[in-house]
């Protein structure tokens, strides 16, 4: 299975046209909000994959599980790529995520060959803590 080098949660990534240098902006490590529920337009989730020798010009499907505080499944999606280089980046996207109420939720990664039926194990997650604030602190900033 090709290896995770890292896996970041943000509110933007973009892909240099002319470089093909990869930027990614406003890294959430939390969220904040005075009142629940929030829907929060769209979260990026950037991952880069490093393939072993023998996985080039191989499938692979990623997973993104995006799970509540009590561990209940929210929403997922898949993307999929053929490794033709070494590395791959892989950028999803979820849109419109809902947040009942504070707590930690986390995104869960998990991967397979394209062709496999079942999911390997979880390879990796990226908790985002998200707070309830008092409308008075949030302006003071």
């Amino acid at each position: 299975m090709p290896k995770l080098l890292f896996s970041i949660c943000s509110e933007l990534a973009s892909i240099d046209a002319i470089s093909n240098n990869i930027s990614i902006f406003n890294i959430l490590e939390d969220l904040q909000s005075p009142k629940f529920p929030i829907t929060f337009p769209r979260i990026f989730i950037t991952s880069l994959w490093q393939r072993k020798k023998d996985e080039a010009g191989m499938k692979f499907e990623a997973l993104i599980k995006f799970v509540n505080p009590d561990d209940k499944k929210i929403r997922e999606w898949k993307g999929n790529w053929t490794f033709n280089k070494l590395r791959h980046r892989h950028i999803s996207i979820g849109s419109n995520l809902k947040f009942d109420k504070p707590g930690m939720y986390k995104f869960r990664i998990y991967i397979r060959k394209k062709d496999d039926e079942k999911w390997k194990k979880q390879i990796h997650e990226i908790p985002l803590i998200v707070q309830k604030t008092n409308p008075v602190d949030m302006k003071k900033n």
